[in-house]
């Protein structure tokens, strides 16, 4: 007879003291935690470059993160902690090193083993973040970008 997985609740305080000394990022989804693959020069390129564009346009108190800043959102009594490929927050007055919650701009880099995850998910739960401005999912092996906006329709 099969057995249903079992999955432990994982409180985000835990989560974060873990995530520190961890040789592999994770991803926090309302107390599981789940491990994030690599990825691939096409997608490092493609986030690099971006990184560098917005980086030269950004002024405090404004940031631009790459890759490694989680972005914290609080839906409830639920909590998420993603790594976006790239976020801009403007946030002032935190003192955590770790993650950010107010995200002005998130970027994703798309591939085929993201993308259900990316445009599913997480595009639900980065819409839950409060003045949150604009979310850009760049496809990685076309290097095309598109936008969604408020109130989050997609442009190119």
């Amino acid at each position: 007879m099969p057995h249903a997985l079992k999955y432990e609740f994982t409180i985000f305080a835990d989560y974060l003291q873990g995530e520190q000394d961890a040789p592999t990022r994770h991803e926090y989804v309302d107390g599981q935690i789940y491990a994030m693959s690599g990825a691939s020069a096409t997608h490092n390129i493609i986030a690099g470059e971006l990184f560098a564009a917005l980086h030269s346009k950004t002024e405090p108190p404004c940031h631009v993160f790459i890759s490694d800043m989680k972005v914290l959102i609080k839906q409830q009594d639920k909590q998420f902690a993603y790594y976006p490929d790239l976020m801009v927050s403007c946030e002032k007055d935190t003192d955590n090193a770790y993650y950010r919650e107010q995200a002005i701009l998130l970027v994703e880099v798309l591939s085929p083993a993201t993308q259900r995850t990316d445009l599913g998910e997480k595009l639900a739960n980065y819409t839950l973040i409060p003045k949150f401005a604009r979310i850009s999912h760049c496809v990685a092996r076309h290097t095309t970008c598109a936008a969604l906006s408020s109130p989050y329709q997609l442009e190119s």
